[in-house]
C-alpha cells in the first residue's frame, strides 16, 4: 500500500513524464521554412473607407532562401524572408512602413495553420479589418477553362489566358495565374485579382475589381 505522500509523488512524476512526452512530440512538429512552399496565404483587408481588398502571399525557393511574393490587385512585392521560431514578416516596400507578420503552428492532423497574424502601416495606420487564412496548395484549384456563377452581373468564363463576363461577351479580358487557382487579370483599363478555394462541397472564388468597394464571391459551375 502506498501512503498518501507517495501517491502524490508518483502522480507528480507521471504528470512530469506526460508533459515531457508532449513537449517532445510538439518539438518534432516544428515547421521548416521549406514547408511554406506547399502553402498559400489568402488575406482580405478592409481599409478606412471600407474598401475591401484581396491579398495573396505565396512562396518560392531561390538559392536556398525562401522568397515571399505578395500580390495585390494593382501591385506586387517580392522579398526574401527569415523564418524563425515558426514566424516570419513580410516587409512590403522594404522600408518597414507596411509590414505583415505571421506566426504558424500545426494542428493534430499535422496541417499548418496561422496561430497569429499582424498588420502594420505607419503611413496609413487606420483600417477597418484584416484577416488571413493559410491553405495547402491542393486546396486551391486552377481557374483555367472553367465557368463560375452566382451573380447575373459577374458570371465568368475562363479559357487558358482570357476571360469574359457572360453579360458582356463582346469584351474579352486577359489573365495569368500567379499559382494554380490564383489569378490577376485585366479588362479594358480595369485590374482584377481572384483566388479559387476549396470549401469542401464546392470551389468558391472571390475576386476584386479595382475601384469597387465589395469583393465578389462566385462558385465553380
Amino acid at each position: 500500500m502506498y501512503t498518501s505522500k507517495e501517491i502524490i509523488k508518483l502522480s507528480a512524476f507521471a504528470l512530469f513524464v506526460l508533459l515531457s512526452s508532449c513537449k517532445k512530440d510538439r518539438d518534432g512538429k516544428d515547421i521548416k521554412q521549406e514547408d511554406l512552399l506547399n502553402y498559400r496565404i489568402v488575406g482580405t483587408f478592409s481599409d478606412e473607407l471600407a474598401m475591401k481588398h484581396i491579398q495573396l502571399f505565396h512562396f518560392s525557393k531561390v538559392d536556398n532562401e525562401i522568397q515571399c511574393t505578395a500580390d495585390f490587385v494593382n501591385n506586387r512585392s517580392v522579398r526574401t524572408i527569415k523564418f524563425v521560431d515558426n514566424s516570419f514578416s513580410m516587409d512590403i516596400y522594404g522600408d518597414g512602413t507596411v509590414m505583415y507578420s505571421f506566426t504558424l503552428d500545426r494542428n493534430d492532423k499535422d496541417s499548418i495553420f496561422i496561430r497569429s497574424a499582424a498588420y502594420q502601416n505607419s503611413v496609413s495606420p487606420a483600417y477597418r479589418s484584416w484577416e488571413s487564412k493559410i491553405y495547402m496548395a491542393e486546396e486551391i484549384s486552377s481557374v483555367k477553362n472553367k465557368r463560375y456563377v452566382g451573380s447575373d452581373t459577374y458570371n465568368i468564363n475562363f479559357s487558358t489566358d482570357t476571360w469574359k463576363f457572360e453579360k458582356i461577351p463582346s469584351v474579352t479580358g486577359s489573365f495569368s495565374e500567379l499559382f494554380p487557382g490564383a489569378w490577376k487579370g485585366r479588362m479594358g483599363n480595369l485590374d482584377f485579382i481572384g483566388v479559387n478555394i476549396n470549401k469542401g462541397q464546392s470551389f468558391d472564388m472571390i475576386f476584386q475589381q479595382s475601384g469597387k468597394r465589395e469583393l465578389v464571391t462566385l462558385w465553380e459551375d
